[in-house]
């Protein structure tokens, strides 16, 4: 399992930058064909022509936009002489990544898998990625290959199409996923008193400050 998402904030200063520019119209309709959602125009492979992919929700209800110029980014700072450029600290960085290589505890990816017996088919299911993005011009290719020893038919990288590499042959399927997966939001709250109370249903709540990321978070949770 993997970290993703957050990018809220900014994809509403792109949209505020687009409709500053082309107005609030052509600006909205601008930003939203770059937006990763369901492309009408796209053609598709699958049987039935539909493949609903991060359609619009019919009653969207986040609202709330930042005001221009409210918005400051945090600086990166980058201390090339730190201890993270000595020896010690590439060592450490070598037995990691050695230890994540033979190590039981290894770490997930994303992918779906069904065995026969849960299926109405009776054929066992598989939904792998990869997630290379869902752009164009995309980095994949579909091909089939057919030879001496060899039924393989699926995806490959551009480039690397000697052989099929996310795909499936006679009576098997291999892929390769990666762990990115949309889990982090960032959302607006309605302050009240001051900028340590913030209003959750119809009560004024304090914030905690966790002083390691220097950020205020609610102490109530509210998914």
């Amino acid at each position: 399992f993997g970290s993703g998402g957050g990018g809220e904030v900014n994809n509403a200063l792109s949209l505020l930058a687009a409709q500053s520019k082309y107005g609030v119209a052509r600006g909205t309709e601008v930003w939203e064909s770059f937006r990763m959602r369901n492309d009408p125009e796209a053609t598709l492979t699958v049987h039935d022509g539909s493949f609903p992919y991060a359609v619009k929700p019919a009653d969207p209800q986040g609202l709330a936009l930042p005001d221009t110029g409210s918005v400051t980014r945090e600086p990166l700072v980058h201390d090339r002489t730190g201890s993270a450029t000595g020896a010690r600290a590439a060592r450490t960085s070598a037995a990691a990544a050695a230890q994540a290589v033979t190590s039981a505890r290894r770490g997930m990816s994303n992918a779906l898998v069904v065995s026969g017996e849960h299926t109405a088919s009776g054929h066992p299911i598989a939904v792998f990625g990869p997630q290379t993005g869902y752009f164009a011009p995309q980095l994949l290719m579909l091909q089939e290959i057919q030879g001496p020893g060899i039924s393989a038919r699926g995806a490959s990288f551009a480039g690397l199409s000697f052989y099929v590499e996310l795909g499936r042959g006679q009576d098997y399927a291999w892929s390769a996923t990666t762990s990115g997966q949309d889990i982090i939001d960032t959302y607006a709250v309605e302050l009240c008193q001051d900028d340590h109370h913030y209003l959750h249903r119809g009560a004024c709540v304090p914030m905690e400050k966790v002083e390691r990321r220097n950020a205020w978070k609610p102490t109530v949770a509210d998914g």
